[in-house]
């Protein structure tokens, strides 16, 4: 069975006061940690995601499919399919979602400066055994094990993965997102979190 990643695995020394020095740089980071949202809220945002994402593949990709299916791989194919059957009036309402989200996220980073999260819901799977569960509740098997992270793909807030440790034996990845454009913020608390606690040295025992 896979761990679940929560966020309390990941660090607490990160201080969440305004005025905190991070190691030796002086960030003044604030941090918010994001839990996990409704299963009917993750439906409807991922919804929106794979609307737009698989009608833009299809578009590009989309002979694939009737030439070399058999080249491309299951979830490939299966993002192709869905893509396939996107309706214009559909994708439209998925781009108007994205824009409502882009705005209501914007608004948070009004209050803070970054957002935490882990970077996938679970360590490492066996290949082709992608989970349908996590942490008890049934997940889409295209998007289930990225929760955190198709959100800002789609608003297009930037987001670095960086290394901050192990659950059972297996690396896990924190994500920082920062506001719409401050690339800089980003590299900063990645840079900042890198000198505090490094792992490049660290593996995991096989």
């Amino acid at each position: 069975a896979n761990s679940i990643i929560r966020a309390d695995h990941l660090p607490a020394k990160i201080s969440r006061r305004p005025d905190a020095d991070i190691g030796s740089s002086s960030t003044g980071l604030t941090l918010i940690w994001l839990r996990n949202s409704s299963n009917a809220v993750q439906k409807r945002l991922a919804d929106s995601f794979w609307k737009i994402f698989g009608a833009n593949a299809y578009v590009q990709y989309g002979h694939l499919l009737a030439k070399d299916a058999g080249l491309l791989t299951e979830g490939v194919q299966e993002v192709l399919s869905r893509g396939r059957e996107i309706a214009g009036h559909e994708y439209a309402t998925a781009l108007r979602a994205v824009a409502d989200l882009r705005m209501k996220i914007d608004a948070l980073f009004e209050r803070f400066d970054i957002f935490v999260t882990p970077t996938t819901s679970v360590t490492a799977f066996e290949p082709g055994q992608r989970p349908s569960e996590v942490a008890g509740m049934k997940v889409d098997s295209a998007y289930g094990i990225f929760p955190f992270t198709y959100i800002f793909n789609m608003t297009g807030h930037p987001a670095a993965s960086v290394p901050c440790g192990f659950v059972d034996g297996l690396p896990v990845g924190m994500q920082i997102v920062g506001r719409f454009g401050d690339e800089r913020m980003v590299l900063r608390a990645s840079a900042a979190f890198e000198e505090v606690r490094s792992w490049r040295n660290i593996r995991p025992s096989l």
